[in-house]
């Protein structure tokens, strides 16, 4: 029995060891278990870090191409006005790495199809390749120029003409924009030009201008014969030369140096609108109507000779026609200031007000100090019954032309209208200075 407990006893203990055997085992599983969930948390969160690490540098990169790629394809704006300011000294090598470039193709190219933003992207591109060169500075001034921005304009052709003080196309280009900008400096820069070269006709013919518009006559008919030394049927010439004969009362000799041009081209459209214009000048509206048709026969597309067609119509009564002939005129040319002008008046006379309203703002996109535009806008506005507008407008008007009488009478009337007394009673007083200065 006693060796029965024994056997017992070892069978018990056996068994123990069997299952200590089989827990240890069951902890060494779970010990495995575990360390290879760490290891598995560890590697799962290892590429989790590494795949955001990887996002962020890929973010990173393409952000760093974007403006790699807009940096190139859209400099435009102040950055190109900054990188024009390069003071990098130009040589004609200069320029002609910059006309090799294929960047300048392009933007020769965009710049003949008025797609002026192009023209500033290119020649951001090619400022950061070779700075300081004036053809690109060229470029640019004529692509503000084109945007109507005056003085972005400005700024980029006076840093041309600085590189290259003798290159007549810039010359040209910066005389021109000085005149139209009514800057005094024009004169200076047309004789430097014909200083530079004296047989660019057209160089001359300016030169004139501006002479005859500071009264200087004697040294204005010098330019413009000079100009037609160079080139007979230069009818700006031949048309200056007859206003100064007209001034000092001498229309024969006008009339026959426009009919002198007229022969030498009977189909220049040119020739037949300034024999025009002298005809309506002195009243000769059959006359001037039709050297008006001969010049939109050679010219039918020519928005200027329609404009002008217009403008004899309309002097000869015919609102209707006139009014037609400005609306085509104005379509084949939207952007031209001048013959919105005319629209604007014309279709004002023709009680059309808010037509006329919606052509004249563009007259002030290109040039927003134009008092007429202004003056027509404010009247416009009078007869919509809209006083305070039209307050606005004629004030624009006084504080740009302080003498323009008629600006003050639709001041007066409109703040009469709005019962400001005072400010109607300070305008009334002006009016009768002004008329009193004119001796009405």
């Amino acid at each position: 029995m006693q060796a029965d407990e024994q056997q017992d006893d070892a069978d018990t203990e056996e068994r123990g060891i069997e299952c200590g055997h089989a827990d240890f085992k069951l902890i060494a599983d779970e010990e495995d278990r575990y360390e290879s969930g760490v290891a598995m948390t560890s590697n799962a969160r290892r590429t989790m870090w590494q795949m955001a690490l990887g996002l962020i540098c890929l973010g990173l990169l393409v952000m760093g191409l974007l403006v790699l790629v807009r940096y190139r394809d859209d400099i435009s704006g102040e950055r190109v006005r900054e990188s024009l300011r390069a003071t990098v000294m130009p040589t004609p090598e200069a320029n002609a790495a910059v006309r090799a470039m294929p960047d300048y193709e392009e933007a020769v190219e965009a710049l003949g199809s008025g797609n002026f933003e192009r023209v500033l992207s290119r020649v951001g591109v090619m400022e950061l390749h070779v700075e300081g060169s004036s053809a690109t500075r060229y470029m640019a001034a004529q692509a503000y120029d084109g945007l109507g921005e005056a003085e972005a304009a400005r700024e980029a052709i006076d840093l041309a003409a600085e590189r290259s003080p003798d290159d007549v196309e810039i010359l040209y280009f910066r005389g021109r924009l000085l005149q139209a900008l009514g800057d005094e400096g024009a004169t200076a820069v047309f004789e430097h030009l014909v200083r530079v070269d004296g047989n660019v006709a057209e160089a001359w013919h300016e030169l004139g201008n501006l002479y005859l518009g500071s009264s200087r006559d004697e040294e204005a008919m010098a330019a413009y014969e000079r100009a037609l030394d160079l080139e007979r049927g230069h009818m700006g010439a031949r048309d200056g030369l007859a206003r100064i004969f007209e001034a000092r009362g001498l229309p024969e000799e006008a009339q026959s140096i426009l009919e002198e041009g007229y022969e030498l081209d009977p189909d220049n459209a040119e020739a037949c609108l300034r024999l025009s214009m002298f005809y309506c000048r002195h009243g000769d509206l059959e006359k001037g109507g039709t050297y008006a048709l001969e010049a939109l026969h050679a010219a039918p597309k020519s928005a200027r000779a329609i404009s002008w067609l217009a403008s004899v119509l309309e002097k000869q009564g015919n609102k209707a026609g006139a009014l037609a002939m400005v609306e085509e005129a104005l379509a084949k040319a939207p952007d031209d200031p001048s013959i919105a002008l005319q629209a604007g008046y014309f279709l004002a006379k023709s009680g059309r007000p808010a037509r006329s309203i919606m052509v004249l703002k563009r007259v002030l996109e290109a040039w927003p100090q134009n008092d007429a535009a202004l003056l027509l806008i404010g009247s416009n506005y009078m007869a919509q019954n809209r006083y305070i507008e039209a307050r606005e407008y004629f004030e624009k008007v006084v504080a740009i032309k302080p003498d323009r009488l008629e600006a003050w009478e639709g001041l007066a009337e409109v703040c009469r209208i709005l019962e400001e007394r005072a400010a109607a009673e300070s305008a009334m007083e002006r009016v009768t200075l002004l008329r009193g200065e004119a001796g009405d």
